[in-house]
């Protein structure tokens, strides 16, 4: 909800979005202009030729943000959708560990002073 996709559901049209990571982070930026110019591409508004890349792809599904209790303190600012093993430590918050609960990825790994902040997000594939 608040996003442009779900206002232009409630409008009754087609919304997309598309995840690209942190609003303030360069690649995010990159990845977006991207995503744009090969969107307009595939509906053919535009005469570039954007090739296809051909990846395996898996569905995520977001398990729980992570919301800091005192101070979080990440082990590393990794990029976002960064594989990440069961038991893995992300971080500290304050004097409590946290680590990984089950394989999966994180993405939104940011260090926050204060309580109330998201931290990360902890996702796995979905089944």
């Amino acid at each position: 909800p608040g996003g442009t996709d779900d206002f232009m559901e409630r409008a009754g049209n087609i919304g997309v979005c598309i995840e690209c990571g942190y609003n303030d982070s360069q690649s995010a930026a990159d990845k977006a202009e991207e995503s744009i110019r090969r969107f307009l591409a595939l509906m053919r508004l535009t005469d570039s030729a954007v090739p296809l890349r051909v990846a395996e792809q898996k569905a995520l599904r977001a398990v729980y943000a992570q919301i800091a209790e005192t101070n979080f303190e990440p082990v590393a600012l990794v990029p976002d959708f960064t594989p990440i093993k069961a038991g893995a430590l992300i971080g500290r918050d304050g004097e409590r560990e946290m680590h990984a609960p089950s394989d999966g990825y994180l993405t939104f790994v940011r260090r926050r002073e204060g309580a109330g902040q998201e931290a990360y997000v902890f996702l796995e594939v979905a089944s």
